[in-house]
């Protein structure tokens, strides 16, 4: 049967494999005594080295699913806004800010100011220099007709993580009659 996880037990276990006495390993009862600092500094440098591999791709995991949960955000936002036009025969909008560090959304009538903003995932923010949906008032804006096409206008929206990095997700409308598709770095650099 196994056992829980114990910090004494593994640090005992460290102790028999990392202690010599008389040229044989030790048994955790015949010393008490603990680690020497040559020991100690040899289990961080190991941690650290540990560390020190595994901490950019677990960063770079972590970017790219905030990324990729904004980018699905935002391509139902699009899709809502399409419904919406569809539905009630009218031509909407749906409109991106920047607000306090977080990208938020609206979706509302052409004629109408954004309303109801509704956040997008933590950690992901607009890319300016590759989007290139109408810009206004700091407010980047995507038409659609009532039948759901882009009412005049294609662009995309590209999504950068807060804290660097070169990874990209994006949104398209790609087509007059509001064909939607997504992307990933280099296909949103483009």
């Amino acid at each position: 049967m196994l056992e829980a996880f114990s910090w004494g037990a593994f640090m005992k276990m460290i102790h028999r494999c990392f202690r010599r006495r008389h040229g044989k390993f030790c048994d955790a009862h015949q010393s008490a005594a603990g680690f020497t600092l040559l020991e100690l500094v040899a289990i961080v440098v190991i941690a650290g080295v540990l560390v020190a591999i595994v901490a950019p791709g677990w960063l770079a995991f972590a970017n790219s699913r905030i990324l990729t949960a904004a980018q699905d955000q935002a391509y139902q936002a699009f899709k809502q806004t399409q419904r919406e036009a569809i539905r009630r025969r009218i031509r909407a909008e749906v409109s991106f800010r920047q607000f306090n560090n977080r990208v938020e959304w609206s979706t509302h009538p052409v004629n109408s100011l954004p309303q109801n903003w509704q956040p997008l995932e933590s950690g992901a923010k607009i890319d300016p220099a590759y989007t290139n949906l109408h810009l206004s008032g700091g407010i980047y804006r995507m038409q659609f007709d009532e039948q759901g096409n882009a009412n005049g206008q294609l662009g995309k929206l590209t999504f950068a993580g807060t804290n660097g990095g070169n990874a990209r997700r994006c949104v398209f409308v790609s087509t007059l009659i509001g064909t939607l598709r997504k992307d990933s770095d280099q296909g949103c650099r483009q």
